[in-house]
């Protein structure tokens, strides 16, 4: 099926894109068999959408996640969502945005002493006696 085929699967693609794009394949593997998919062969249908870089070190869209979030640390992730801004956004195009970008900082996986380094760090990177190199010192009871 040529229009649900997923786009090419670049080598610097984020988290983010990484989940949209195994949910395009599998929607295109889905309706491309017309029973079920089988249980394996699939990846020869798959190798075609990857950059070289993914061929050469993944088997699967999970290790291909696993990568990405490798590429595009947890931290990031959860900085990125922290400092997300309104903006020009119509209400539900801003709360889509944030559903978005909350589905890969892996919430429910935080605790609450994590969630505090998170907001230390956003406000102590940026902000004065940093000298500039974006390192926050944490305080002792976070090291």
């Amino acid at each position: 099926m040529k229009d649900l085929r997923p786009r090419f699967l670049e080598n610097n693609t984020n988290v983010l894109e990484v989940q949209s794009w195994i949910i395009q394949v599998k929607n295109w593997i889905e309706a491309g068999f017309k029973d079920s998919p089988p249980q394996s062969g699939i990846y020869k249908n798959i190798m075609p959408l990857l950059h070289l870089a993914w061929r050469a070190a993944l088997q699967l869209t999970d290790a291909i996640e696993e990568e990405a979030k490798r590429n595009d640390p947890k931290h990031t992730r959860r900085m990125k969502i922290l400092q997300l801004k309104r903006g020009s956004d119509s209400h539900s195009d801003f709360a889509e945005r944030l559903r978005q970008e909350g589905s890969v900082i892996e919430f429910d996986k935080m605790s609450l002493d994590e969630f505090l380094i998170h907001l230390f760090a956003r406000d102590v990177e940026d902000g004065p006696g940093t000298a500039g190199k974006g390192q926050a010192e944490l305080p002792n009871a976070y090291q």
